[in-house]
Formats: structure tokens, C-alpha cells, sequence
């Protein structure tokens, strides 16, 4: 399941992606046809998994979602948001065991979620 349409800007701790995969009446994380703002979480997820992929990690890396905190959600759908959503995260820090990110998601400028997690990762050919 793909959420991001495109990578915007990129360089060693930050990503910007955009997409308009939120209003697709498909998307596979709506219930009852409505996407919860909490969705963004896994919007979040996935441009941190395409900051490292774009980073180049010389080994393929297995993680997880272990944390999210801090969550600050302003409205309560995400489904009926006007225009591209912008996703914006910022590794804070790092090591071979986890990676900890800051993350927000806004539309038109106006924000939508923002909060931060961990990402615990697992070397080598873990499943």
C-alpha cells in the first residue's frame, strides 16, 4: 500500500512528500468511507521509510513503527482536506537500533497532525 505520490525535497534529515492518495475513495485505510486523522500516522511512516530508502542504507533494513507520541491532530478526518497533503519529517536521531523522527502532515497550510516516533530497526533478513 502506497501513500506517497511524490518526494518533494530531500537531503540528510529531512523529507517533503505531498499526496492527494487521502481523497481517493479507495484508500484502504478509510472505515465506513471516511479517513481518520490518525491515518496520517502511516502517511508519516511511509515518508520515513522513503527518507532512508533515499538515503541509500547499504543493507537492507527491516523496522517498525515502535512509538508515536506527542500527537497534536487538528481535525478530524483527513478524507475531506482540501488539495495535496504536504508530509514533512525530520530525523532527529539515529543509530543502528532506531531512528526517532519528528513528523507533520498539513493541508494548504494549515496543519493536520504532527507528532514524533520511533522506528526500531532490525539488520539483515529479519522478516
Amino acid at each position: 500500500m502506497g501513500l506517497i505520490d511524490s518526494v518533494d525535497a530531500f537531503d540528510a534529515t529531512r523529507i517533503v512528500c505531498s499526496t492527494t492518495r487521502h481523497a481517493d475513495p479507495v484508500n484502504p485505510l478509510r472505515e465506513d468511507g471516511r479517513l481518520s486523522s490518525l491515518a496520517g500516522i502511516e502517511f508519516a511512516a511511509q515518508a520515513m521509510a522513503a527518507h532512508g530508502a533515499l538515503l541509500g542504507d547499504r543493507q537492507p533494513v527491516h523496522g517498525w513503527l515502535a512509538r508515536v507520541r506527542d500527537c497534536v491532530v487538528s481535525c478530524e478526518r483527513m478524507d475531506t482536506l482540501p488539495g495535496p497533503l504536504r508530509i514533512e519529517a525530520e530525523r532527529l536521531a539515529g543509530d543502528a537500533r532506531a531512528l526517532s523522527y519528528r513528523f507533520t502532515i498539513s493541508s494548504r497550510g494549515a496543519p493536520v497532525l504532527e507528532g514524533s516516533a520511533l522506528i526500531a530497526r532490525m539488520p539483515g533478513d529479519a522478516p
